[in-house]
């Protein structure tokens, strides 16, 4: 499985920026700024980590965890909200979400996340 990272997010600086970040210890990342534009690159790539944010534009990122784990069960998702009140609900679903981040997210944070969720690299 490839290491590449899908990260989606309305907000382009913050995709931008956290790629970048990511970047840093070598892993790929590709972007999404749609739920609808998400659900697609999951469907044709080959990513092992799902970087989400939870309000979209189109539709919501629980919306893209439910179409997604329809026809992936093995990618790994990390949930982004700027909205901590909606912790308890998300956690109760069950959708097999490795974790929920807050907005804004420290790089130390992103980094430790994308390390647990996509393993060693290989060379």
């Amino acid at each position: 499985m490839s290491n590449s990272i899908l990260f989606v997010d309305d907000d382009r600086d913050l995709v931008t920026t956290s790629s970048r970040i990511i970047e840093i210890i070598k892993r790929e990342t590709e972007p999404a700024y749609t739920g609808t534009e998400a659900i697609e690159k999951i469907r044709h790539g080959n990513y092992r980590l799902l970087i989400l944010d939870i309000k979209l534009p189109d539709i919501t990122g629980i919306e893209v965890v439910k179409r997604i784990r329809k026809f992936n069960k093995k990618i790994r998702i990390v949930l982004i909200t700027g909205h901590p009140e909606f912790k308890d609900a998300i956690a109760s679903l069950d959708y097999s979400i490795e974790e929920i981040l807050f907005k804004p997210v420290e790089p130390s944070e992103l980094l430790r996340v994308v390390n647990d969720y996509t393993g060693p690299i290989s060379e």
